[in-house]
C-alpha cells in the first residue's frame, strides 16, 4: 500500500534508530493507540493518542506525533502543564478545504511536559481526513516518547495480512471507511489535487440546482430534537462564471429566519459568527457549507425537522439571484446514508461538530437583538461540556450534558464549575472530570483574567435540565 510504506519511510527516516532496547519488553502489551480506531474518509476526525504510561520506570518528557499525508488543516489541543509546538510544511498534494486551497499545514505536533511511569495520558488533535486517503484501508500516526534515557518509537507498520499486534512498536492505526453514502471520493486528479468537498454524500440521486452560473449540490439539513431552537443546513455551491458571485440570504417556513455562519479555530478557540456580508462563491471556483466551517443556520425554529422529510428553502445571490429547491433532512443520529449533527458525529470531527452544537444551542436559548450572547471557551469530555458565557455585563458557566437527542444545558453556575472535585460529585465520571477542570484552566487563561472573573461572578448554581426553562432570567447572577 503506498500511504502505509511512505509512512514507515518518513517514520524511519525521522526517527531511526530510536527504539532502545532496556525499554521495549514492557510495551509489548500497552501500546500507543487511537481512543476512535475508526472514521470515514472526506470528514473531520478527532485523533485521541493514549499513552499508556512512561517508559519503563522512567517518566516521558516529550511526545512526538506525526500527520500523515491526506490529514489537513490539523490543529493540537494544548494541555494544562506541557508545552506546546508544531512544525509546518509542504503537503505532497494540493487540497480544497472551505473553498479555500491549500498547500501546507502541520506536519508534526510535539507536547512537551512529563508523564510518570505509573501513569497515562492522552494527546489530541483535530483533523481533516481528505477524500484522497484510500477508504478500506489503514493510515498510520507514527508517534514517539522521549523519555529520560533514550526513546520508545511506535511506528512499525504492518506488512500485509500481518497482525499488527505481532509488533513490538506498532504505530497507532486508524482504518478508514467509505465516505458517507458509501463513496470514498478519491478526487485525486493525477496533478496533485486532492478536492475535499465535504459537503452530505447520502442523496446522489438528487439533480443539481442551477441559478444562473451557480450549482447547488447535496443539500440537506439536520434533523432536530423536541424543543431545539436551531437547525443547520448544508451543501457545495459550484460557480462556473467568470465573476464571483456571493450568498446572501434566504428564508424558509419552519424557522424565523436563514443565517450564513462561519465556524473557525482562533488560537485553539471554536468561533462562530455570523457573515453579515454573505458568503462570497469563487469564480470557476465552489465553496462546502458543512458542518465546522461555513454553514446555513436556521434561528429559532417554528417547527422541528424530521428525518425522512423533505422542506423547502429559498436561497439569495447578489448575482444569480433567487431560487428555491427541495432540502432533504437527515437523522442526527447517524448509520448509513445519513449525518450525526447532534455532534456532527460521522461528518465532521466530534469536537468541532459538538462545539458548534453547544454555541447554537445556548445563543438560540438566550441570545437577544440588544443582547448578544458570547460564547468561549467550550470544552467537551465524553457526554459532558463546560462552556463560559458573557452577556452584557454578566457572565457564568453552562454545565451541559448529551443524549440521544443531543446536547442539553443541564446546569448553570460559576467558579464551581472550573473544579474536578465539583463536577465528579454533580455526576460527571472522575476522569471527565479531570480532564475538563485541566482543559478549562488552559483556555480561559487565553481569555485573561477579567473574564474569568466575569465567569466566576455567576452566584450559586441554577438547575435547568431537558425539560427545563429556557428563561434566560436563570443566567442571572442574582440566582
Amino acid at each position: 500500500m503506498k500511504l502505509t510504506h511512505s509512512v514507515m519511510a518518513v517514520a524511519a527516516t525521522l526517527f531511526a534508530p530510536t527504539v532502545v532496547a532496556s525499554l521495549a519488553p514492557s510495551f509489548a502489551h500497552a501500546h500507543a493507540t487511537l481512543e476512535q480506531g475508526e472514521a470515514p474518509v472526506n470528514s473531520y476526525y478527532k485523533a485521541v493518542v493514549r499513552i499508556p504510561h512512561g517508559c519503563d520506570g522512567q517518566a516521558t518528557l516529550k511526545v512526538r506525533i506525526t500527520v500523515p499525508e491526506g490529514m489537513v488543516g490539523t490543529k493540537p489541543m494544548p494541555k494544562a502543564g506541557w508545552e506546546l509546538e508544531t512544525v509546518k510544511g509542504d503537503y505532497e498534494n494540493t487540497y480544497t478545504l472551505h473553498g479555500r486551497e491549500i498547500t501546507s499545514g502541520v506536519k508534526e505536533i510535539i507536547w512537551t511536559g512529563k508523564l510518570e511511569d505509573d501513569h497515562f495520558d492522552e494527546f489530541v488533535f483535530q483533523t481533516r481526513l481528505t477524500d484522497t486517503l484510500p477508504a478500506g484501508e489503514t493510515v498510520y500516526v507514527p508517534t514517539v516518547q522521549e523519555c529520560t534515557e533514550g526513546q520508545v518509537a511506535w511506528i512499525e507498520i504492518p506488512a500485509a495480512g500481518q497482525d499488527p499486534h505481532s509488533l513490538a512498536h506498532p504505530a497507532p492505526g486508524l482504518m478508514l471507511l467509505a465516505a458517507e453514502g458509501g463513496h470514498g471520493h478519491g478526487h485525486n486528479h493525477g496533478h496533485g489535487q486532492g478536492h475535499e468537498h465535504g459537503a452530505a454524500h447520502g442523496d446522489h440521486a438528487m439533480e443539481p440546482v442551477k441559478v444562473g452560473d451557480l450549482e447547488i449540490v447535496q443539500p440537506y439539513a439536520r434533523a432536530t430534537p423536541p424543543n431545539a431552537p436551531v437547525s443547520g443546513g448544508y451543501m457545495v455551491i459550484r460557480n462556473s462564471g467568470a465573476e464571483a458571485d456571493r450568498l446572501i440570504g434566504g428564508s424558509v417556513d419552519f424557522a424565523d429566519r436563514v443565517e450564513v455562519h462561519e465556524m473557525s479555530m482562533e488560537n485553539d478557540v471554536m468561533k462562530m459568527r455570523e457573515l453579515s456580508d454573505g458568503l462570497e462563491i469563487p469564480a470557476g471556483g465552489e465553496v462546502a457549507l458543512e458542518p465546522g466551517g461555513f454553514h446555513i443556520m436556521f434561528m429559532k425554529m417554528k417547527e422541528q425537522l424530521k428525518p425522512g422529510e423533505s422542506r423547502t428553502i429559498t436561497l439569495e445571490f447578489e448575482k444569480a439571484g433567487t431560487v428555491e429547491f427541495d432540502l432533504p433532512v437527515h437523522d442526527m443520529k447517524g448509520g448509513h446514508g445519513s449525518h450525526d449533527h447532534s455532534g456532527h458525529g460521522d461528518h465532521d470531527m466530534k469536537g468541532m461538530g459538538d462545539k458548534s452544537d453547544i454555541e447554537h444551542l445556548l445563543k438560540g436559548m438566550f441570545e437577544t437583538a440588544d443582547s448578544p450572547l458570547a460564547v468561549e471557551p467550550i470544552t467537551i469530555a465524553g457526554d459532558w461540556a463546560v462552556a463560559g458565557w458573557a452577556q452584557d455585563d454578566r457572565g457564568g458557566r453552562g454545565l451541559l450534558r448529551k443524549d440521544s437527542n443531543g446536547w442539553y444545558v443541564h446546569m448553570c453556575g460559576g467558579e464551581g464549575f472550573r473544579s474536578a472535585e465539583n463536577l465528579a460529585k454533580i455526576g460527571v465520571p472522575h476522569h471527565d472530570a479531570m480532564s475538563m477542570a485541566a482543559e478549562i484552566q488552559v483556555a480561559e487563561a487565553e481569555l485573561g483574567s477579567d473574564r474569568i472573573a466575569l465567569f466566576d461572578s455567576f452566584d450559586g448554581v441554577v438547575e435547568i435540565g431537558r425539560n427545563g426553562s429556557h428563561d434566560h432570567s436563570g443566567h442571572s447572577s442574582s440566582n
